[in-house]
Parts: structure tokens; C-alpha cells; sequence
């Protein structure tokens, strides 16, 4: 199959979205160790007004490894939040304890044609914010749509 066949038929084959309601919980993936004390690191701005620096981790997610695991094919991600349990955020004027999260996704995509040959495709990054009010995240049972301020509207 020739990739640009295959990127077509990629575009244009949905067959399921999962989770499949919208307030559906989605996959986890857990920090490793390593990628936790990367986490931890705060990098000061240089040009920071007051706020507390930016904490980075890198992570790749592998075709057949967790999240996703093996017999997946076609992972389409159309959000993408990051849940810190234990958070200290001070309240604002409304008693909101709010984290705004920015994710930078780097466009480095993996398909596999039906002979399962590897087509490597890179495009621009990809930015997006996740914001949610941790008062109301204390448990894994509470990581819920409800408590996000708007969603991120990432195409499939």
C-alpha cells in the first residue's frame, strides 16, 4: 500500500471512538519514576512575573505498550489532561483552587500500513492547555469531565 493510501485511509476510517461516552474517563498513563523526578524539577522563567517557574516531563507513548497495550490499532487522542493528586494550588477570590496545565504534543505519528510497515510522520507541534479545579480532585475516582473548565477540541 502506498503511504499516502495509507494516510488516506487513516483520515478517513473512524470505526470507533472510545471512550464512548463524552464524559468517558479515557486511558491512564502513570509517570515512571524517572519521568516523576524529571517532573519534579522546577525551571525558573526568566521572564516570570510572580508565577512558580514550569515543570516539564517528556513522555512517548509506544505503539502496543501501556497505555494502550496490544491489539490496539487506529489510537486517535482527542484529549489530553494531566491529573496531579496532592496539588498545592492557592485558592482564588471564588475558593477555586485552579491549575492550568499546558501540553505541548510534538507531531511525531506511527502508522502502520495492512502489511504492518512503519510510515513515520512528523507536523508542527501542537499546544493545548487542560485546566480543572483541584478542591474538587482528591481521588483517581474523581479525574471526571465535570470538573475541567472547557474541553480542548482535538480533531480525530
Amino acid at each position: 500500500m502506498r503511504p499516502m493510501r495509507t494516510v488516506n485511509s487513516y483520515a478517513n476510517n473512524i470505526r470507533v471512538t472510545w471512550p464512548r461516552k463524552e464524559k468517558g474517563k479515557g486511558l491512564f498513563y502513570m509517570l515512571s519514576n524517572a519521568e516523576l523526578e524529571a517532573f519534579k524539577q522546577r525551571q525558573l522563567l526568566t521572564t516570570s512575573k510572580g508565577d512558580d517557574g514550569v515543570y516539564n516531563a517528556s513522555i512517548r507513548l509506544e505503539p502496543g505498550a501501556s497505555p494502550f497495550g496490544p491489539g490496539r490499532a487506529d489510537v486517535r487522542i482527542n484529549q489530553v489532561r494531566l491529573w496531579l493528586l496532592g496539588v498545592g494550588v492557592k485558592a482564588d477570590n471564588a475558593g477555586r483552587k485552579q491549575l492550568m496545565v499546558k501540553i505541548a504534543y510534538a507531531g511525531n505519528e506511527t502508522l502502520e500500513n495492512t502489511e504492518r510497515q512503519a510510515l513515520e510522520f512528523s507536523h508542527d507541534a501542537v499546544n493545548i492547555q487542560f485546566e480543572y479545579n483541584t478542591a474538587n480532585v482528591q481521588t483517581p475516582d474523581d479525574f471526571s469531565a465535570d470538573v475541567v473548565f472547557g474541553m480542548q477540541g482535538l480533531g480525530n
